[in-house]
């Protein structure tokens, strides 16, 4: 491969039928022992044969194994046809076939959405929210661009029942290939909307709700950084201009079903999303569970007074408008002694309170109709048959609405009445102390979102941004910032599941996992991990079994899982993989008699199959489709320890399909790559691979950079899986 580029490839491939663009070369390892004859060509590309171009002979007869060319030819294809490449079946960039050769759309200062919304018509998706990627996506060199100047009005059928502007420049260079993302998250209907248009989806007022931006004649839901600047800008399209919007997470007013059709970054706030940074090719890795959602400043008049940030009306930060805007009140020298009323002959709101938690009086003063500026800051709780005094004693926690005592929704004593946790930066170290506290294993004990596993609360939130070090014997004792528990509400109530003893032999995978997993095992009444030093899928098999899994497609990984507290108690396991649990193979527990310093970095874990996974007689790493309706298509299956897993489709793209073509023996080129189960196949197995990487040259799946299932595809979902279509 001395000197070997696309040229001699464009070259190579002509004199073998195909068109000579488009081709690209690798370098491969071979077993094939031909003799190396050449050591270069020098083509110029309009070579009819290799042998038109300089070449050299070697100087002696040798062998190649090593650094042998290995050349993909381009299909030829038929006029009209259109396809995306270097994304997925509905993004990437827009290649078109002319007289059999495919080549590019220049994305010039014509590509627009009306020019997305006809591509996308043609490959079958809604041209109602079609976006046309304006910036670059790849640096993938390209043979030819065929239109330049593309000026079509968005009715077309066909891309080239379009205009073209004859004065159009010549396209600048091959990176300037248009692409586009067609809409494919939801169903895109027409609406008759402008673009950057905004409207809020499921809140209780007009001033909040889950964002919905018009793109090209279709609402979509947002994301994107997720920050005040992005709500503030948003608010501010609607006509709500009031400092305060505020960015919500956990899509609290619920996931929208449309398409997704913005990711924004807005740095400061502007008057339109339109205006902010705009990366429509990260869409394709959005989620509906990440969609955006906001709430916008209430506007307000001079001398209004409200609470913000309680449970209820009468709970809250105390806030004030003035020159229409609101403020807070400093909380300096404040305390149970400023319960009195200080008469000002100008006193224009007071608002007073029997106050239970914290007294409040507050005084503002006007003068010459001026309001005077105000500093601000107070969180006050004010009695109310709501709020009630209950017997307990300050510091005092309790856990409440879990499946146990050991677990629950966190609340706190402070002044006689119990209050929640806002779980803003809750961490398992916060957590360890509430456990601790309440007598459990001041380790192993796990921070909960208290929405998704006891409910929310009610009646006050008494303390947020905890900040415990883990020394502290009391949750009271940690750092707290408790007024900016007036930013959180009680979907965000932080919960606890502590840690109880366990049984001397018992083996479970970490934080409670399903099929995969870091191992944990029981040794003297605690929970111990195992050194992965000497860890293989033989291991792995037997835990998958002792666990109620299947014996066959377990496989053994590490140093995935490691939010880990538990001390090594096995340094070395060596199994047969033929054993009902792990106990009757070799085992050691003492490290130092073997020379081992096993760090939690390096703890074993395990992927398994569900119990009813049958053997297979395959060989691991051989692939094969299921569920298209032909047989060069379908969701990608793997053999790893003699059954079928899935392939995880994050990162997945036609570089990894082309290699799976390759191992089936089809073409190693010019597939689509599929994701989110597109073969809608009801019973995929377990996820095997994940986050692949390959080059497009390797010979299979397992010779790319890749992750096994427990890291990569930790999060990957039961329907986010790999498909692919060969030609």
């Amino acid at each position: 491969n001395n000197y070997w580029n696309n040229i001699e490839a464009d070259v190579a491939c002509f004199q073998l039928g195909y068109y000579s663009y488009g081709h690209s070369f690798s370098r491969t390892t071979t077993s094939r022992m031909f003799p190396l004859i050449y050591s270069y060509f020098n083509c110029h590309g309009n070579e009819v044969t290799l042998l038109s171009c300089s070449s050299g002979l070697h100087s002696s007869i040798q062998y190649c194994t090593n650094n042998a060319v290995k050349l993909n030819c381009e299909a030829n294809c038929t006029s009209g046809d259109m396809r995306l490449v270097s994304g997925g079946y509905y993004y990437g960039r827009v290649e078109v076939c002319v007289e059999g050769i495919w080549g590019t759309i220049c994305r010039d200062s014509y590509w627009d959405n009306n020019d997305a919304s006809v591509v996308c018509r043609q490959l079958g998706f809604s041209p109602y929210g079609s976006i046309a990627v304006t910036s670059s996506w790849n640096n993938e060199e390209r043979g030819i661009t065929f239109l330049t100047g593309l000026n079509c009005n968005g009715t077309e059928e066909n891309i080239f029942d379009c205009l073209i502007d004859a004065n159009a420049p010549i396209c600048s260079s091959n990176w300037a290939d248009a692409n586009v993302v067609c809409p494919a998250h939801g169903v895109s209907t027409y609406s008759n909307c402008t673009d950057g248009n905004i409207r809020l989806i499921g809140g209780s007022t007009k001033y909040e709700g889950r964002v919905e931006v018009c793109i090209n004649n279709a609402w979509g839901t947002a994301y994107g950084y997720s920050s005040d600047y992005f709500a503030q800008t948003v608010c501010n399209t609607l006509g709500f201009s009031s400092p305060g919007a505020i960015y919500l997470f956990n899509t609290p007013f619920g996931e929208g079903s449309g398409p997704i059709l913005m990711y924004a970054y807005c740095y400061p706030a502007e008057n339109s999303l339109l205006d902010c940074y705009s990366w429509p090719q990260y869409i394709p890795d959005a989620r509906h569970e990440s969609d955006a959602s906001v709430r916008c400043e209430i506007p307000c008049e001079n001398g209004d007074i409200r609470l913000v940030g309680g449970t209820d009306p009468l709970v809250g930060r105390v806030e004030l408008c003035v020159y229409k805007t609101w403020g807070t009140i400093c909380d300096d020298y404040w305390d149970d002694n400023d319960a009195s009323v200080v008469p000002y002959q100008h006193t224009i709101a007071i608002l007073r309170g029997n106050c239970h938690l914290v007294l409040l009086i507050l005084i503002v003063l006007a003068q010459n109709n001026i309001f005077l500026t105000v500093h601000i800051a107070v969180h006050i709780y004010i009695t109310a048959k709501t709020v009630q005094q209950s017997n307990c004693t300050d510091s005092e926690v309790r856990l409440v609405d879990g499946s146990g005592s050991h677990e629950g929704r966190v609340e706190v004593c402070i002044n006689e009445a119990w209050g929640t946790v806002c779980s803003n930066g809750w961490t398992n170290t916060d957590a360890n102390v509430v456990c601790k506290q309440l007598g459990y294993l001041p380790i192993g004990g796990r921070a909960r979102s208290s929405s998704d596993h006891f409910g929310p609360g009610v009646g006050p939130i008494l303390m947020a941004s905890v900040d415990c070090t883990g020394n502290e014997e009391s949750l009271i004792e940690c750092r707290t910032r408790s007024c900016d528990a007036t930013t959180c509400s009680h979907y965000n109530d932080a919960g606890v599941t502590c840690e109880r003893t366990c049984t001397d032999g018992e083996i479970r995978l970490g934080d409670y996992a399903v099929l995969r997993g870091r191992v944990e095992v029981c040794i003297n009444n605690t929970w111990t991990t195992i050194c992965a030093s000497y860890w293989t899928d033989k291991e792995a098999t037997v835990i998958c079994f002792q666990l109620g899994y299947s014996r066959y497609g377990a496989g053994a990984t590490y140093g995935v899982f490691i939010d880990n507290e538990w001390p090594i108690g096995i340094y070395v396991l060596n199994c047969t993989g033929d054993e009902v649990e792990i106990w009757e193979c070799m085992h050691h527990t003492n490290g130092s008699m073997h020379g081992l310093d096993c760090s939690q970095g390096t703890d074993a874990s395990v992927f398994c199959m569900s119990n009813n996974t049958q053997h297979v007689n395959c060989t691991n790493g051989d692939v094969r489709l299921v569920g298209g309706d032909i047989m060069n298509e379908g969701n990608v299956q793997i053999c790893y320890n003699n059954a079928w897993g899935s392939v995880c489709d994050n990162q997945w793209d036609s570089s990894d399909s082309n290699v799976v073509c390759y191992q089936l023996g089809l073409q190693p080129f010019g597939s689509q790559s599929f994701a989110n189960n597109y073969f809608s196949v009801n019973d995929n197995p377990s996820f095997v691979i994940g986050a692949l990487s390959c080059s497009g040259s390797e010979e299979s799946l397992l010779d790319c950079s890749r992750h096994i299932t427990s890291g990569a595809s930790i999060n990957c979902q039961s329907h986010e899986v790999a498909g692919v279509r060969c030609i």
